[in-house]
């Protein structure tokens, strides 16, 4: 009887420290992704874009949407982009098959992308879905995963790019 008090004990007690280690882990992650970008955004025309983009760090991930005013231009070479808007903070989100919005705080805007379900699948470069704000529709295209921007402490891959419509 002594015996099993003890175990009943010990498993009492490594359950309340693995359930504070996770909690302190959720804590920890949330507070080191990095804050949003923030630029104001200027002046709209056709060579904008949205990259839907999965970040990671050396522990964790997390998916955004990353908006040019310049996609076409300036997104091709390691730019870090005008804005961003952080979709989930604490996993990489699954874009196909969804509505996933991103509200970007710079301008006010909320941005949808709408990607097919079989769009990783396709080949790099086909249309597989769709995106907008209140202002304009975006085709979505299947990017390969390259590197779209990143620093020392963070690297974001492009899965989908948007662009103007």
């Amino acid at each position: 009887m002594h015996c099993k008090a003890l175990l009943v004990v010990a498993a009492s007690l490594i359950s309340s420290s693995l359930a504070f280690f996770l909690e302190e882990t959720v804590i920890a992650r949330r507070e080191a992704v990095p804050a949003p970008i923030s630029f104001p955004v200027g002046r709209r025309d056709s060579n904008e874009g949205v990259y839907l983009v999965n970040c990671e760090t050396n522990a964790f991930g997390w998916s955004e949407m990353a908006y040019y005013s310049n996609a076409k231009q300036e997104s091709q070479n390691g730019q870090t982009p005008d804005t961003t808007s952080i979709v989930d903070s604490s996993s990489f989100i699954a874009w196909e098959g969804q509505e996933v919005c991103g509200f970007f705080q710079s301008s006010g805007e909320t941005f949808c992308s709408d990607i097919n379900s079989d769009a990783q699948s396709q080949a790099t470069g086909a249309v597989v879905g769709s995106g907008g704000n209140d202002q304009t529709g975006f085709n979505c295209f299947k990017d390969d995963n390259r590197e779209l921007y990143g620093t020392d402490e963070f690297v974001c891959f492009s899965i989908y790019y948007c662009y103007d419509s």
